[in-house]
């Protein structure tokens, strides 16, 4: 049985392996029975479920004019869950419950996103700014469950983050997680920290070669 070192390096060598199966499904524009094997060993039934998902067209992409702001969605079988490619991340239970814990390396909402995108296989929608924050606001209405951060606690890592990176400037997202850790703050994972900051209604922070800072006004 793999410790938790063991298996992040695991989802590690998982995801390499990954992003190679998504480049060639790209290029020839299917996915083929090899593909299908592969994705099924490392994902299972969640491969499966993600497949459907793009045949079915339940992949979207919003894009918010004039800012150019991209969110992406799946549409599941209870609501809509956001993705956020950049850090692998969204907002369903499958995510919080299994992935932050590496039992598994992708929900199948992500792996849909990624399959739909290399296929050029979702609905694009184009939506002037003003439809922003009421879309994200309805997107992001998640009920606080068990080993979920309410809200107000989400503001609060970020109004610390973006204290520590006014004194401290630019840094590494790890560096951060450790910071916010030791402000007592029960974020997951650095990935988990990435998303806080990426998902900012305010656009406060902004990331270039893995290190954060705050956005230029």
């Amino acid at each position: 049985m793999w410790d938790k070192m063991g298996r992040a390096n695991q989802i590690i060598y998982e995801n390499s392996i990954l992003e190679k199966l998504i480049s060639d499904i790209g290029e020839i524009g299917y996915i083929d029975d090899q593909h299908r094997h592969m994705l099924n060993k490392m994902y299972g039934e969640r491969q499966n479920r993600a497949i459907k998902a793009v045949e079915e067209g339940r992949v979207k992409k919003y894009i918010f004019q004039p800012s150019g702001r991209i969110v992406w969605i799946v549409v599941g079988t209870e609501r809509d869950y956001q993705i956020i490619p950049s850090v692998k991340y969204c907002i369903c239970d499958d995510f919080y419950f299994h992935v932050i814990s590496h039992e598994i390396g992708l929900c199948y909402h992500l792996l849909a996103q990624m399959l739909a995108e290399a296929l050029d296989k979702f609905e694009l929608f184009s939506i002037h700014d003003r439809m922003y924050e009421p879309l994200m606001s309805e997107w992001r209405r998640v009920e606080v469950k068990k080993g979920r951060l309410p809200q107000d606690e989400i503001n609060d890592v970020r109004k610390a983050m973006e204290a520590f990176l006014t004194r401290g400037g630019p840094s590494p997202i790890n560096q951060l997680f450790e910071k916010v850790r030791q402000e007592g703050f029960e974020v997951f994972t650095p990935q988990h920290l990435s998303m806080i900051l990426s998902s900012d209604p305010e656009n406060r922070f902004e990331c270039n070669n893995g290190v954060w800072s705050l956005s230029k006004p």
